[in-house]
């Protein structure tokens, strides 16, 4: 006789496909959320759940308010109005998630599954839409956002490394189903695609986190003195890395020389900037220009007024076609101090060093490697910008709070 499933196994499944949804396809998620309130409403009817608010889910909300106070000075209201239902997440997830199953935390290894599969498919689709693309254009259409044509490259690696991650802890964890024999080739075929979509940020906080964590174990079997020299085997293979592999040797380079000059003097870099800039060069101007109106306005412009502010600035330098692109300023940290002032900037900062600290603390690898990661491409990157960012990280980060360590998971 076929085994009746519970609730919470049901709840844990469609937690599953969804988890899966938002990263194959993501147009689907306004509606995929609706089934989350309906299993919500039920357990509530049915006293299968409780509210269990979680002050992480706190800062959540309170990132959403400096954004529904920053309407109240924008200039740009239709800009507002979009933002904000973008930035929804911050609210649902965390208010939704609070909801949790009586019985027993919401399954990690189940939901991770569904991320797993969601990776796979996208990446599989990502190869199709390369392999279409070469017939007419050449090997250049495995790179960059061809071979990643659903979300943003550097969105999309991160989504790719937490699935990867996942799959280690599953197989270290025992959990049912997690076998070396799809998750060596899962791993080789998502790091291949980490590579070709070359996000400079990406490719490097992959790096760190593959060093991490060979170094941990390294060190657990090995001793420190050969993680010592393990390390210098680390360096030796990022210097040939970032030298020799064609693609990343140039974006290297062309980083150093910025770098270089910018710091000589910066004022003198943004000013004499002409077009077409590489995307080094329009990262700096943008971080150098939105530093500016931080420092000048610590309360924020207003939602939706970034570009407005930020294209006035480029104007007074003379960069008028810069402008016109009405880029973001590549750094959440930026952007947010920006938009809603250094309140909100500090909430951010909360948010995310939390969930460095939890994760930390409670051996809980998917949250650490989630918030590390965050951090690191928030640098180059607006990523809750974007709502495929915005869904992906509000919905980990909640979930992954109100869990347990992942020691206790089987």
């Amino acid at each position: 006789m076929i085994e009746k499933r519970t609730y919470k196994q049901w709840y844990d499944l469609y937690l599953a496909l969804f988890a899966g949804i938002m990263i194959a396809f993501p147009k689907m998620v306004g509606i995929a959320i609706v089934p989350i309130l309906l299993f919500v409403v039920i357990g509530l009817v049915k006293g299968k759940i409780q509210f269990k608010f979680s002050w992480m889910a706190l800062l959540l909300i309170l990132l959403y308010l400096g954004y529904l106070i920053g309407t109240l000075f924008t200039n740009n209201p239709d800009l507002a109005n979009k933002y904000l239902e973008y930035k929804l997440s911050f609210v649902v997830f965390p208010l939704l998630l609070s909801f949790r199953p009586k019985e027993q935390d919401f399954s990690i290894p189940i939901i991770s599954t569904g991320l797993i599969i969601g990776v796979a498919i996208t990446m599989i689709y990502g190869v199709f839409n390369s392999f279409t693309c070469a017939l007419n254009e050449g090997t250049s259409c495995f790179l960059t956002v061809i071979i990643s044509p659903v979300h943003h490259p550097t969105y999309f690696v991160s989504f790719i490394l937490l699935g990867m991650l996942a799959s280690w802890i599953g197989y270290q964890k025992k959990w049912k189903g997690y076998s070396l024999l799809w998750i060596i080739p899962f791993s080789l075929f998502a790091l291949a695609i980490q590579v070709l979509s070359l996000s400079l940020a990406g490719i490097l906080f992959l790096m760190i986190t593959i060093s991490v964590v060979f170094l941990n174990v390294i060190i657990k079997k090995w001793g420190k003195i050969i993680a010592a020299a393990s390390v210098l085997v680390f360096v030796i293979l990022g210097y040939l890395t970032v030298n020799y592999v064609p693609q990343i040797e140039g974006e290297w380079n062309n980083a150093k020389w910025y770098a270089n000059e910018y710091l000589k003097n910066p004022s003198t870099f943004v000013a004499g900037r002409t077009n077409p800039m590489s995307g080094t060069e329009q990262r700096l101007v943008m971080w150098t220009v939105t530093w500016e109106e931080l420092k000048d306005n610590p309360l924020g412009a207003g939602t939706g007024n970034v570009d407005i502010v930020l294209g006035n600035r480029l104007r007074n330098l003379g960069q008028f076609e810069l402008a016109d692109k009405e880029l973001n300023p590549h750094n959440q940290f930026l952007q947010t101090g920006v938009e809603i002032g250094v309140g909100g900037l500090i909430v951010l900062l909360l948010l995310i060093g939390c969930g460095i600290f939890k994760g930390l603390r409670d051996r809980n690898g998917l949250l650490l490697l989630m918030s590390s990661g965050l951090a690191f491409n928030c640098l180059f990157e607006s990523m809750l910008q974007r709502q495929s960012g915005i869904v992906f990280f509000s919905f980990w980060i909640c979930l992954l709070m109100v869990s347990q360590s992942l020691k206790h998971e089987e």
